[in-house]
């Protein structure tokens, strides 16, 4: 469902799949209830999936994850088996394998969704945020430990290399993303720690490890599962820098990595750009250009230069916004029963200060 429909109703339903899995009680432990072996891990991986897709619908609208793994949660992970490891008729559970098995990625999202859970409780549940350093931690520990799940994955069989690859590009999105965020509570009113080349190098680096998936043959029978991972936040934050920093050296490299993703994803897919999200990118990527073209389209700037254009840019973004064609009128708002979001676009804000907790 979130591949064919970029709504919120993706989100609402997820919430609603987890409400009625908690009044079911799988987020308790089914050992600690006494249930079959069988049943107990069947409710885990229900219970862990919930979560991991309530988390992934949210962050695509930029809300925040309070529904998230927490101590209250008394559920042990699922093991790394096969299907056909599992029967209803099995006394123990085996132990989870040391390759690779259809429940690896999963595994690599829960320590993914479990680092989210702990970053919001750390960043909005207290009152003084923590410092960089225990963000790092928390990013290290989570990359650590999906380190771990991948290691007997063999990258030689398309399958396993797939899920490697997307698991790479989840961890660097989970450090771009929540460095992003600490800096944005840290010093919400600073803009150079936003706009610089080293964050964009790292955005592009997951976005191209994104576009290579789809050039790499062996994959094409997975290309679908790469459809669940929209790389909103890296798109957002690339062209988000373009018009904030259209003359840099890597300006020219970077948009075309964004036409390249937004091509494939077009591809072959009736009506993939419609909703929130693609409204916001599209707007930004017709931005984007227009600054890009005004400004010299890849030319490299002085440092000097670019660090001026990282503090003076954003300014001009707003007072030139009238320049820019009205792309929003050609996209049908795909949503039901929501406020049409070309209305809500018509005092879209070019600087991005609302969006700051997006990325």
């Amino acid at each position: 469902m979130r591949v064919n429909n970029s709504g919120r109703a993706v989100w609402i339903m997820n919430g609603l799949a987890l409400r009625a899995a908690q009044s079911m009680g799988l987020h308790r432990d089914g050992r600690k209830l006494g249930l079959s072996p069988f049943e107990a891990e069947i409710r885990r991986r229900l219970w862990w999936h919930f979560l991991e897709r309530d988390g992934r619908g949210g962050e695509d609208y930029g809300l925040q994850n309070p529904s998230g793994p927490n101590p209250l949660y008394s559920v042990d992970q699922p093991r790394n088996l096969h299907d056909s490891d599992l029967s209803p008729e099995m006394k123990e559970l085996p132990e989870s394998r040391p390759g690779w098995t259809r429940m690896t990625l999963s595994l690599v999202n829960i320590q993914i969704a479990r680092a989210w859970g702990r970053l919001f409780q750390m960043g909005w549940s207290t009152e003084v945020t923590p410092g960089e350093d225990v963000r790092a931690e928390v990013v290290k520990e989570a990359s650590i430990r999906a380190h771990e799940i991948l290691q007997g994955c063999n990258p030689l069989i398309p399958e396993q290399m797939m899920t490697v690859v997307i698991a790479r590009f989840l961890v660097q999105k989970l450090d771009i993303v929540s460095r992003r965020q600490w800096q944005s509570l840290h010093q919400p009113d600073d803009r150079r720690f936003w706009a610089t080349e080293n964050n964009l190098l790292d955005a592009l680096s997951v976005l191209e490890q994104c576009n290579n998936m789809w050039d790499i043959e062996d994959l094409a029978p997975y290309h679908w599962i790469t459809r669940a991972f929209p790389q909103y936040h890296m798109i957002f934050y690339i062209l988000r820098h373009l018009c904030a920093c259209p003359r840099g050296p890597n300006a020219s490299r970077a948009f075309e990595a964004v036409e390249k993703h937004l091509a494939t994803v077009n591809k072959g897919e009736k009506g993939a750009h419609k909703g929130l999200m693609w409204t916001v990118l599209t707007t930004l990527r017709e931005r984007a250009m227009m600054m890009m073209q005004r400004d010299g389209e890849g030319t490299e700037a002085e440092p000097q230069e670019v660090s001026e254009s990282i503090e003076g840019r954003p300014q001009a973004v707003v007072d030139d916004s009238r320049d820019v064609p009205d792309p929003v009128s050609h996209h049908a708002y795909a949503d039901h029963g929501l406020p049409d979001w070309n209305t809500l676009l018509q005092d879209f804000p070019w600087d991005m200060d609302d969006f700051n907790m997006i990325f």
